[in-house]
């Protein structure tokens, strides 16, 4: 199952209901820029009202968003309550479709630096094959050579098995490890 670190996603699917006439309101932890108001255009353009639940549904029982709540349990909530609405096969096809969205938008703004990439990879690929999982491995062979890292290690890859886990997300394995004799700084 994919993991809700797309930042577009999310708010693309209260942005596609809202252009339904769905009266959902946008979440206070929600990607506010522009570009998302047109994923969600594209994605009603594309699927239709085939992905279309009322409001009503998807906000009931939902924990109250910022300010009267916390907006980081509002949106999990709210994440967790349109992939069940959705199913699987739906929630992913927004994230296919925002992360599309996104990855148009970001090569036209390079292109008009002149910039052109001729392979493009997303963490999310690299993920889902496997990759992340094998460089925790050889970090953990490289363990007795790591100096304060073992906890901080230990602690970053059960945050990365959490898929989906947002707090794993925002940790960055150079921020926590030092390196040890034998191995260059990081």
């Amino acid at each position: 199952m994919p993991d809700d670190r797309s930042t577009s996603s999310r708010p693309a699917l209260v942005r596609y209901l809202q252009a339904l006439g769905e009266g959902l309101p946008f979440p206070e932890n929600g990607y506010r820029a522009d570009y998302v108001n047109a994923i969600g255009v594209q994605l009603r353009a594309a699927r239709g009202e085939s992905l279309k639940v009322s409001a009503a549904k998807v906000q009931e029982g939902l924990p109250a968003d910022a300010p009267a709540g916390d907006k980081e349990q509002y949106i999990d909530a709210l994440i967790a309550r349109m992939r069940a609405l959705l199913g699987a096969a739906g929630y992913e096809s927004v994230q296919e479709l925002a992360l599309a969205a996104m990855l148009d938008d970001i090569r036209e703004d390079l292109e008009s630096f002149g910039v052109r990439f001729d392979t493009w990879s997303s963490e999310r690929a690299i993920a889902s094959a496997g990759a992340v999982e094998r460089v925790l491995e050889r970090l953990a062979a490289l363990r007795p050579h790591l100096s304060e890292g073992r906890r901080a290690m230990a602690a970053h890859q059960h945050l990365w098995r959490q898929r989906g886990s947002r707090a794993g997300a925002r940790q960055r394995p150079e921020n926590l490890f030092r390196t040890g004799p034998g191995l260059p700084p990081g």
